[in-house]
């Protein structure tokens, strides 16, 4: 059985952070040029610059996470000059989502699943 990372802080843990990166400690849970104030891993969902979801408890019997589907994405629009946001999805692609309409669309189309949108 599959299950997705229970929170932000699991799911970034699994992954290692560029060598380069100055704030390497906090990769991936806050964008490159961000000033947020770091807090600790247990915290990562409130201080995070991206909304995580998991989708473990989403899915229900024969139905799957469907590939396309958001995984995580930036939780403020302010991240880009209110331009837009970033979106990985479940497949590991990356979109630029000008003006969060992407995730704002999904949100509407799948009003079954909370989809938190970027402030």
């Amino acid at each position: 059985m599959n299950a997705f990372p229970p929170d932000l802080s699991l799911f970034a843990k699994q992954l290692r952070p560029p060598k380069d990166e100055p704030r390497q400690h906090q990769y991936p849970l806050l964008c490159p040029g961000s000033d947020t104030p770091i807090g600790t891993w247990e915290t990562a969902a409130k201080w995070s610059d991206y909304i995580y979801i998991n989708w473990s408890g989403s899915i229900v019997g024969t139905n799957f996470v469907q590939p396309w589907y958001p995984l995580a994405y930036d939780s403020r629009m302010s991240n880009h000059s209110g331009r837009g946001v970033y979106v990985i999805k479940v497949d590991g692609t990356v979109i630029w989502d000008r003006g969060a309409e992407w995730i704002k669309t999904f949100g509407r189309e799948h009003t079954n699943f909370l989809i938190v949108l970027p402030r």
